[in-house]
């Protein structure tokens, strides 16, 4: 014997359920996502409490559009080699990555030849042709290589003055 079951129609009953339980709490709900979001959510347009933040205090996205960037060389914690501007925190260059382990750690430069899909401007690869391919099997020869890429580029430590 052969059962059929096909879907019923209309809505299950645990989403009618739901829908009325939304429905009859609208309010309540509506009063606490208020709370929540700080009295935003009734309100055209949404207003930003400056009051609230502490007067040195500046999020990622509010920058000085006049402010010049102050870029240095870094190492992120997954081995890519990029500049980053101080005052935004935001990556302008890929220059390669630290691939490798132990003692067989290097540096490669972001170029077509070390398999890298969009390498780096030329007259930089030209800047850095060198230090292609350094070992960099520690933290202090890893130092030096940023203290050299700063260099070579003309960048300052961000507690340096610039």
């Amino acid at each position: 014997m052969v059962e059929i079951i096909s879907k019923p129609n209309g809505p299950r009953r645990e989403d009618a359920a739901a829908k009325h339980y939304l429905r009859e709490n609208s309010a309540t709900i509506m009063k606490i996502a208020n709370h929540l979001s700080g009295g935003r959510l009734n309100q055209n347009p949404p207003v930003v409490p400056s009051a609230t933040m502490p007067r040195n205090a500046r999020s990622p996205a509010v920058v000085r559009r006049n402010e010049e960037p102050r870029p240095y060389a870094s190492v992120s914690l997954n081995g890519r080699v990029v500049v980053v501007d101080f005052n935004t925190g935001r990556q302008l260059l890929h220059l390669g990555e630290i691939r490798g382990r132990g003692a067989g750690r290097r540096f490669l430069l972001a170029t077509t030849e070390n398999h890298f899909f969009e390498p780096l401007d030329p007259s930089l690869q030209a800047l850095l042709a060198d230090i292609d391919g350094r070992p960099a099997p520690d933290d202090v020869v890893l130092d030096g290589l940023v203290a050299t890429i700063d260099t070579r580029l003309g960048y300052s430590k961000p507690g340096q003055a610039t």
